[in-house]
């Protein structure tokens, strides 16, 4: 088991093809894993947006 936190993250990547892909990671993931998993350094990524949603303290 992992001591690292579950953190979440929201992911969006436009491709050279026009494509734009929008989805969610959940996990004990720092952002260079997301951005490995997600191949956001392939030549047909034109961009991509990582952010990551913190626990609302509310809840």
């Amino acid at each position: 088991m992992s001591n690292k936190p579950i953190r979440h993250w929201k992911v969006s990547i436009k491709e050279v093809s026009g494509a734009v892909l929008n989805t969610e990671m959940h996990g004990p993931y720092e952002i260079e894993d997301v951005r490995e998993h997600f191949g956001c350094q392939e030549p047909d990524v034109l961009w991509y947006r990582i952010e990551e949603i913190k626990p609302d303290a509310r809840c």
